[in-house]
């Protein structure tokens, strides 16, 4: 056998296991506003590897946010494509200008609020996900007006496990609730609750933030503090701008060409 087709049996052998790099496109994230005038939703864009054998990894993410009327009319970027992936926090509070949602970026992740005004970008938190422990709470809840932002945060513990190799579950510690004005992103108070496992937390349609646990234990914090409060009995959606409308028309991704599809099965509107 000659070198040249030794190098192109070498070649092919290196495609099939190292693959190559393709261009990506989703749609990720699609909510109604607080007062349901439209919907806001997040392009993503990122090259992926391939091999016979799987998915070998995603690079370079960029996302923008794209904002929309109920009927799909009127579509238009928030803002051009920035570097990052979208995380979960994502929310379109319409009567107060903006829109909250985190990104990830390498190992940090930034809690940004986006002005429908102009685009304009200003930090609500930050965090290195590489400082994480086994069972942290990281989120940012905007109130049903959208005046005031729920920082959430804590580093839980872990349980040992009762298995031997398996994870435990998440235990105890102690939670901290920044309350922040989505105008100034002043703290305007701190309040902290001990759970007992993973927590729960939500708006309700007064505007009260409820917090509980795994253990039944259930908080509404109040300016004065933390009050034992029963567990409210809507619990979905969290806050006024969710994948669901006020009169119970639940939304969802889908392409890039048709970014935003109703979903027609039954909902509990108890929003």
């Amino acid at each position: 056998m000659s070198h040249a087709i030794s190098l192109s049996f070498a070649l092919v052998a290196l495609a099939s296991t190292t693959g190559c790099w393709t261009d990506q496109e989703a749609v990720t994230g699609a909510v109604w506003s607080d007062n349901d005038v439209g919907q806001a939703y997040i392009e993503l864009y990122y090259e992926q590897k391939n091999i016979p054998m799987g998915n070998l990894g995603t690079r370079n993410y960029q996302h923008r946010v794209m904002l929309q009327g109920p009927d799909g009319s009127g579509r238009e970027q928030l803002f051009p494509l920035q570097d990052g992936q979208n995380g979960s926090d994502f929310y379109y509070l319409h009567q107060e200008g903006y829109v909250l949602m985190d990104v990830m970026v390498g190992t940090m992740a930034y809690w940004k609020v986006i002005q429908l005004a102009d685009g304009s970008m200003r930090q609500v938190h930050s965090h290195d996900y590489t400082t994480m422990g086994t069972c942290p709470v990281r989120e940012v809840l905007p109130s049903p007006d959208g005046r005031t932002l729920a920082l959430i945060e804590g580093e839980l513990g872990v349980d040992v496990p009762t298995v031997p190799g398996t994870e435990g579950a998440c235990a105890g510690g102690t939670l901290s609730i920044d309350f922040i004005d989505s105008s100034t992103l002043q703290v305007q108070a701190s309040y902290e609750v001990e759970v007992t496992g993973a927590p729960e937390r939500m708006w309700t349609r007064a505007g009260k933030l409820h917090v509980w646990d795994e253990a039944g234990q259930s908080w509404r914090i109040d300016p004065t503090g933390p009050v034992a409060a029963a567990i409210p009995a809507c619990i979905w959606p969290r806050t006024s701008s969710s994948p669901m409308s006020s009169a119970g028309v639940l939304i969802e991704p889908g392409t890039i060409n048709d970014p935003v599809v109703v979903v027609n099965r039954p909902v509990d509107n108890c929003w």
